[in-house]
């Protein structure tokens, strides 16, 4: 992942490298917004002399005593060997209008385009960020929160793009006109800017309002995100309470609050442009009026002046507008480029220079490991997981882990693939240290079957494939007879291109257990750790599930170690580990610790 900066470069870099665009493609940009700005410019010097040839029946060369601006129409038009005539002026004022708008249809496909990509490369970096953080700042943060950030804001933020470079285009088309306008009258010009000045200066105001209510805003649809997917994972609850018309209204309440302040951002954002055109017309008429009066410009000069000076009013609107609508994007940008940076502080680390021993010839060891939860809270205390482990798996043996609800028996072997780090202590496998292990290559020798069954939104042979996308359809299906899956599946409308749905709504929780425990047995590596894995089968499939990973370790040497509750689940394994409150009580045979451990001996009797 590239490294980047800190929440203010987001701000101050936001058009090249906030849309992933190149500087190149940005000045080109800016350059085809000059040109067309001065293409219009030029556009509307012509005019005026277009309407006094009609006017007066004379022609340029006679009326180019009169005015500089004819002089110089005048001037060109011998430059380019071009006669000076009402139908050259004309075709060219044609000509120029025709290019401008080329010019504008570029223009404005691209800052489209560039908006845009502003939002995929936001997502992006945002998503990149969190599947590269280790697992304890995502459980820290709520689904809601970050598919909010990954959706909304990060279209809002695409918006801050497009406002931002918009901006930049406006002020480009300032420059082109007031440089015309200076090229007519200096003194006329800098009262005019002066005036506006001070209008702009009375807008701060507004800009800092609509950064409150835009920070407002982000809070509010974060609260809303948050809401919908907590109450659509609780909708069976929901039901079963009856308590669809509270939530109902809840959501009415959270969505109307969304509404009101999208509403205040639309009307201070109208505010602007309905009191700036107003203003500038009053400063046209002042200049006008001091033109004509105080400075003696001449008519042509005046008329020339003002229609540029009316030109100039859209684009100081848009250039107000633009930045208002910054001011309410803001806090968008601020909330992705803030969770991007603290993901970036707890990235999991890849770096390694030993391989993993494959085949593993003696096995994993753990010395005096403790693990302990991350404080949230920073005047909490840490609670231990797991209190100076030390213990030795076999390998190409069955090691069950034992132990009541709260022992550490999932943190252990969380442990084992890195997906939490020990705060003291080393785990080996043979003799290579695991965080000696490229992170990749590690987890690429080892498969699990969590306690949380995963299922992806895809067919049946998607899901078996996650992880082993080289797999050939022999060996799918031979996995899912493994895991006693494939008479299910067969019975599927599609068979293995079955979508199964989110989180395999299509499936009960046994065949959910089981699409996972196939997907684990087709990595065939090395090392496999299953988390509960038989809990929602029946006792026909478990001893099935069990005879699959016997036959499993017999083949290929596979590493097993299985966390159950069941006595029944574990009952074919070489050695069981006992836990207790994050310490080992005992480790050994079913003998030997049915003498030497009270806890075993307890559990034995309750399940016989």
């Amino acid at each position: 992942m590239t490294k980047r900066t800190k929440k203010s470069g987001y701000i101050l870099g936001v058009l090249p490298t906030f849309a992933g665009a190149s500087p190149l493609s940005m000045v080109l940009l800016i350059l085809m917004t000059l040109i067309a700005s001065m293409i219009e410019g030029v556009g509307a010097v012509l005019v005026y002399p277009i309407l006094e040839v009609m006017r007066t029946g004379q022609d340029l060369v006679s009326l180019s005593q009169q005015s500089v601006i004819f002089e110089y129409i005048v001037r060109i038009s011998d430059s380019l060997h071009v006669p000076a005539t009402l139908e050259v002026l004309m075709v060219s004022v044609a000509l120029l209008i025709i290019l401008r708008q080329v010019f504008t249809y570029v223009v404005n496909v691209s800052r489209g385009r560039f908006s845009n990509r502003a939002v995929t490369y936001l997502s992006s970096q945002l998503f990149e960020s969190i599947v590269s953080t280790d697992i304890h700042f995502i459980e820290q943060q709520r689904s809601g929160s970050l598919i909010n950030a990954l959706t909304t804001e990060a279209k809002r933020a695409g918006l801050l793009a497009m406002a931002a470079l918009n901006v930049v285009t406006s002020l480009a088309k300032l420059a082109i006109f007031v440089m015309f306008m200076l090229f007519l009258s200096w003194q006329a010009t800098l009262g005019g800017l002066m005036i506006l000045s001070v209008v702009g200066i009375a807008s701060k105001k507004g800009f800092r309002r609509s950064m409150g209510a835009g920070s407002e805003l982000a809070d509010a649809n974060d609260s809303l995100s948050r809401f919908v997917v907590e109450r659509v994972r609780l909708l069976r609850l929901m039901k079963m309470a009856g308590t669809q018309d509270t939530e109902t209204s809840l959501f009415q309440q959270k969505a109307t609050v969304v509404e009101t302040l999208s509403t205040s951002l639309v009307r201070d954002n109208s505010r602007v442009g309905a009191s700036l055109e107003p203003i500038g017309v009053v400063v046209a008429l002042l200049i006008l009026y001091v033109a004509s009066r105080v400075l003696n410009m001449g008519l042509s000069e005046v008329g020339v002046f003002v229609l540029i000076l009316f030109r100039l009013m859209p684009v100081m609107k848009e250039l107000s507008s633009n930045l208002q609508q910054m001011a309410s994007y803001q806090a968008s940008l601020d909330r992705i480029s803030e969770l991007i940076e603290r993901a970036e502080t707890q990235q999991e680390n890849l770096d390694g220079h030993v391989a993993f021993p494959c085949p593993l010839r003696n096995g994993i060891r753990l010395d005096n490991v403790s693990y302990a939860y991350p404080v949230v809270d920073g005047d909490e205390q840490p609670v231990l997981a797991l209190k100076n482990i030390s213990l030795f798996l076999p390998a190409g043996r069955t090691i069950a882990l034992l132990g009541p609800s709260g022992a550490g028996k999932s943190t252990l072997i969380d442990l084992l693939p890195r997906l939490k780090i020990p705060n003291d202590g080393t785990i080996h496998f043979d003799d290579v240290l695991a965080s000696d292990i490229p992170l990749g290559d590690l987890r690429a020798n080892i498969a699990m079957v969590s306690q949380d069954i995963l299922v992806v939104d895809g067919t049946v042979e998607e899901n078996l494939r996650y992880g082993n996308p080289q797999a050939t359809l022999e060996d799918i299906q031979r996995a899912a007879r493994d895991a006693f899956a494939e008479d299910f599946i067969l019975r599927l409308p599609q068979g293995y291109d079955t979508v199964l749905g989110e989180r395999g709504a299509r499936l009960s929780g046994g065949q959910r257990q089981r699409i996972a425990l196939a997907r684990a047995l087709l990595a065939r590596v090395p090392v496999l750790l299953l988390d509960e894995p038989t809990s929602a089968l029946d006792a026909e499939s478990e001893q099935a599930v069990q005879q699959a990973l016997e036959r499993q370790q017999r083949q290929h040497g596979t590493t097993i170690v299985i966390i159950a509750h069941r006595l029944s689940t574990v009952s074919h394994a070489d050695l069981t580990v006992v836990l207790d409150n994050g310490a080992l009580l005992g480790v050994g045979t079913h003998d030997e610790l049915i003498r030497t451990t009270p806890w075993y001996q307890k559990v034995v009797e309750l399940q016989s």
